[in-house]
């Protein structure tokens, strides 16, 4: 994949200056990443297009799948070597035993929308919501922080009329008039708004506000290479934070690679809505897990264990490793 023509001579100078290359031989070291049908692939797009990838050394196969519960299939099995994989998909995995290794953070921020019918667009918090009929996509990441954002609230799942409704068919449900409104992601919901069908009565940066939540993506790979090829992982995550931050601070740029790259995900959407989902309400700017967001995960953990999803609490600290990030973050900022 070719750069695009339009970058200047001086940007392209720049990330060439912040990628030393890693001799892995007389071809570049080829590696494998899985990534969802969806606005997160981004980075990966520009890992490609700007050639940050290709400057670190590296041919990265990107696969993008549906389901971040796929991707973390595909990553036990070795069919790839890296993933961005929710603190909600991965934690029950662990907690059965699957051997992973978090490495790192793909992006933070909740983006979980409410969008309101017609009969309901002028309520605005979830107290006012009390006794409605809402969609949610059940067992994904936003459904279960959104129930720990209830929790944190002193609200619970049986002050509301829960129906477990794929984000896919959310627009469909909404256009039928059978839901007082849904909960969910994008491109789906501003598709909702755009359509008609409905009003944006809780941004995702509200629901953030309302429990201080953190809603790390997650980078993982296996253990096995951690040990055995330490030097991919560095440089992975070396090019990685060249790509998160190039989508932190080259906001009009980002744009152009999502709808060239990754049109099937931006489909009609304008370039101002566009940006909007890309940067209304998701930060890029670490790669490394806070504090914030491994707590964030035993809350998950709790959670899951109190509803029996899992039996027991997995010890979060034994599957981080943010040695490679924290490097990566100090030397690319």
């Amino acid at each position: 994949m070719q750069r695009r023509e339009f970058i200047s001579l001086a940007a392209a100078l720049g990330v060439a200056n912040l990628a030393p290359r890693v001799a892995f031989g007389a071809e570049n070291r080829r590696t494998s990443h899985a990534t969802s049908a969806a606005f997160t692939a981004i980075i990966s797009a520009v890992g490609k297009a700007e050639g940050i990838y290709e400057d670190a050394g590296l041919d990265v196969e990107i696969t993008k799948l549906q389901r971040g519960s796929e991707a973390l299939q595909a990553l036990l099995a070795g069919q790839i070597e890296f993933a961005e994989i929710a603190p909600a998909a991965l934690i029950p995995a662990v907690a059965q035993g699957a051997d992973v290794k978090v490495i790192g953070v793909h992006s933070h921020g909740y983006y979980g929308k409410l969008i309101a019918s017609e009969a309901n667009k002028d309520l605005g918090t979830l107290e006012e919501f009390k006794g409605k009929k809402i969609g949610i996509q059940f067992g994904t990441g936003v459904h279960t922080t959104f129930m720990i954002i209830l929790q944190k609230l002193g609200l619970s799942a049986s002050d509301f009329e829960l129906t477990n409704l794929r984000v896919s068919d959310m627009p469909t449900a909404m256009q039928s008039g059978s839901f007082d409104g849904v909960i969910g992601w994008e491109p789906m919901m501003t598709r909702i708004v755009s359509a008609g069908f409905g009003f944006e009565a809780i941004s995702s940066q509200e629901f953030e506000k309302m429990a201080g939540v953190y809603y790390p993506l997650l980078l993982a790979t296996k253990p096995e290479l951690v040990e055995n090829d330490p030097e991919l992982v560095q440089t992975y995550l070396m090019a990685w934070r060249r790509a998160q931050k190039f989508v932190e601070t080259n906001k009009d740029e980002t744009v152009e690679v999502l709808k060239s790259q990754l049109g099937d995900i931006a489909g009609a959407l304008d370039d101002e809505t566009v940006r909007a989902v890309l940067y209304g309400g998701t930060y890029y700017d670490t790669v490394v897990l806070p504090e914030q967001g491994i707590e964030e995960m035993r809350d998950i953990a709790a959670y899951l264990e109190a509803e029996g999803v899992i039996q027991n609490e997995p010890d979060i600290d034994k599957i981080l490793d943010m040695s490679f990030a924290e490097k990566a973050q100090a030397e690319v900022g």
